[in-house]
C-alpha cells in the first residue's frame, strides 16, 4: 500500500511539474507560428489532454453553467449574423466558434486544477524562471545586434526578423523571444504584477522584479512602461496606507529609492521611449497608440453593436475590448466589463493589469487571453487555510485542499 501511494504521489508531482512547466511556456511562444497555429496553442492543447486523460478534474456546476451560456449565445449569435449580417464569413465564424469554446474549456479546466492542488505559489515560482531567461535572451540579442558579431536571427525564424520589429529611431527595443517589444511587456508586467499583489511571495522577489522593471524598460514599449509605472505607483500607495492608516514602510522606500536609482541611469533611454513618443502621439505623428485607443472602435457601427460582425469577422486589432464588441456584440462585451469589475472588487492591481493589457495587445482567440484571465482569477482570489503550505513550498508538489 505505501508503494503504491508513493508511486501516485510521485506521478502526481511529475504531472504538476510539467502543468507548471508548459504553461508560461506557452504564453513566451505565443509568438512563435507554425502553419496556421501558435507553438504556445500546440502546447496548451497538450496541457489539456495531459488533464483530461490523467487527472481526475473535475468541473463545478457554474463551470458547465458558463460554457452553456457560451455555446448558446454563440449558436444564436452565428444564425443572428447569416440572417442579417450580408458580410458575414460563416467559415470564420465557425473557426472562431470552436477555437472559443476550446479556450473556454482549456481555462476552466486548467484554472480548477492549479486551484485545487494549489499550485500558485509553484507556477509563480515557474513564471519568475522563464522570465529570467526571456531577459537574458533579450539581453543577449541586444547584445548580438549592437557587436554585430553574435547570431541571433535563428531564435526568430518562427516569427519576425524584420529590422522594424526591434528598432525604435535608432534606439534598440528588447523582445527576446517575441514578435514585438510590448508582447515581452505585456508577460514582464503579468509576473510584475503578480509578485506585487499577490499575498504570498517568493524568495528574492525584490530582486526579481528590479530585474523585472529593468527588462520592461528595455523594450521601450511605451504602454508597457506606462502600465509598469501605474503598478508600482499603487504598490506603493497600498503599502503606505497598509490597514487603512498612513504609515512609514520601510520596503516601500527601498523600492521607491531603487526605481528612482534605475530611472536615473536610464533617463535617456526612457526620454526617448516616454516623453519624445507622448509628443508624437500628440502631434499625430505616432499611430500606434491613437489607433489602439479609438481606431479599433472603427468596426463597431449603429447597425451591428447588438450582435457584432460575427465571430472571427472583424480584422486583428490590438484591443480586447473592442474586439469582444465588433466580433460578438454588446452582451459579451458587458461582460468583460462585469468580468473586470469583479477582479478590480477582488485585487484592484490585478484588475487594472487586466483592463491595461486587454488594451495593450489584442486577440482574444489567442493563448495570451487564456493564460491572462487564469492568472488574474488565481491570484485575486480570497486566500484560504492550506494546512502543509505555511510550513513548506516545493515546486510542483500537490498539496491538498481543505474546503
Amino acid at each position: 500500500m505505501v508503494s503504491l501511494y508513493s508511486k501516485s504521489n510521485k506521478s502526481k508531482i511529475l504531472i504538476n511539474n510539467l502543468i507548471l512547466l508548459l504553461l508560461p511556456l506557452g504564453l513566451i511562444l505565443s509568438d512563435w507560428i507554425i502553419g496556421i497555429f501558435s507553438v504556445g496553442d500546440f502546447l496548451f492543447f497538450s496541457i489539456l489532454l495531459i488533464l483530461l486523460f490523467t487527472q481526475n478534474v473535475f468541473l463545478e456546476i457554474m463551470d458547465y453553467k458558463i460554457l452553456s451560456l457560451i455555446s448558446v449565445y454563440l449558436a444564436v449569435n452565428f444564425f443572428l449574423n447569416i440572417e442579417f449580417n450580408n458580410n458575414f464569413d460563416a467559415n470564420s465564424a465557425i473557426a472562431a466558434t470552436i477555437k472559443i469554446l476550446y479556450y473556454s474549456v482549456f481555462v476552466l479546466i486548467t484554472y480548477r486544477f492549479l486551484s485545487i492542488r494549489n499550485l500558485e505559489m509553484s507556477l509563480l515560482k515557474y513564471l519568475n524562471i522563464y522570465s529570467i531567461l526571456v531577459i537574458l535572451i533579450g539581453l543577449y540579442i541586444s547584445l548580438a545586434i549592437y557587436t554585430g558579431n553574435l547570431p541571433f536571427k535563428f531564435i526568430w525564424k518562427l516569427t519576425r526578423t524584420d529590422e522594424l520589429s526591434y528598432f525604435y529611431n535608432e534606439t534598440i527595443r528588447m523582445r527576446s523571444v517575441f514578435s514585438e517589444p510590448a508582447h515581452l511587456g505585456f508577460y514582464l508586467n503579468l509576473n510584475l504584477s503578480i509578485n506585487l499583489f499577490f499575498k504570498r511571495k517568493i524568495n528574492f522577489t525584490k530582486y526579481i522584479n528590479l530585474l523585472l522593471l529593468g527588462g520592461i524598460i528595455l523594450t521601450f514599449s511605451y504602454s508597457s512602461i506606462a502600465i509598469m509605472i501605474i503598478l508600482i505607483l499603487l504598490y506603493g500607495v497600498n503599502l503606505l496606507l497598509e490597514n487603512g492608516t498612513f504609515r512609514f514602510n520601510k520596503m516601500a522606500f527601498i523600492y521607491m529609492i531603487l526605481i528612482l536609482l534605475l530611472i536615473y541611469i536610464s533617463h535617456d533611454f526612457l526620454y526617448k521611449s516616454l516623453i519624445e513618443r507622448s509628443f508624437s502621439i500628440i502631434n499625430g505623428e505616432d499611430g500606434s497608440a491613437s489607433s489602439r485607443i479609438f481606431g479599433s472602435w472603427e468596426y463597431v457601427q449603429q447597425n451591428n453593436f447588438l450582435i457584432g460582425n460575427g465571430a472571427g469577422n472583424t480584422p486583428p486589432i490590438t484591443n480586447n475590448f473592442a474586439y469582444m464588441i465588433s466580433d460578438l456584440g454588446i452582451l459579451p462585451f458587458l461582460m468583460s466589463i462585469l468580468f473586470s469589475g469583479f477582479i478590480l472588487q477582488r485585487n484592484v492591481g490585478l484588475g487594472l493589469l487586466f483592463i491595461f493589457l486587454n488594451f495593450q495587445k489584442g486577440g482574444y482567440l489567442s493563448p495570451t487571453l487564456s493564460v491572462l484571465i487564469i492568472c488574474v482569477i488565481l491570484y485575486s482570489k480570497r486566500e484560504k487555510k492550506f494546512k502543509s503550505f505555511e510550513s513548506k513550498s516545493t515546486i510542483g508538489h500537490d498539496f491538498k485542499y481543505n474546503s
